[in-house]
């Protein structure tokens, strides 16, 4: 998913841009993890959960982030809701620490990429 293959005006519905999300916290492979935060991100996203000690700013940093080692772990989002330009959905990572959940609450910009991103956990 190359920013070049996209078409100009490209705009992914939500459940592919979440779907990407999580594909992207999947993924071992660092090229795949560009291409799919590229394609549900917005260059200027933001993250902020409690496995980063600060925001994690951009696109670049956000793939550096899920490419740590702590970070690993099989994660899934459930079921979404949506409410003007946020949307939430619950989230659970199996990891060798065990199993961990919260909820993701998210801001999405115009082409319905990820522009602010909170990990709550339970």
């Amino acid at each position: 998913l190359h920013s070049a293959t996209l078409p100009m005006g490209y705009r992914p519905d939500l459940d592919t841009t979440l779907r990407r999300y999580a594909e992207a916290w999947n993924t071992e492979d660092p090229d795949a993890r560009w291409a799919l935060i590229h394609a549900c991100a917005a260059p200027e996203v933001t993250y902020l959960g409690s496995e980063s000690d600060r925001p994690v700013e951009g696109q670049a940093a956000m793939v550096a982030f899920l490419g740590m080692p702590d970070s690993g772990g099989a994660f899934e989002l459930g079921p979404h809701s949506t409410h003007h330009h946020w949307v939430r959905a619950p989230w659970r990572r199996v990891s060798a620490n065990g199993i961990t959940t919260g909820l993701l609450v998210a801001e999405l910009d115009r082409q319905n990429r990820l522009h602010r991103i909170l990990h709550f956990m339970d």
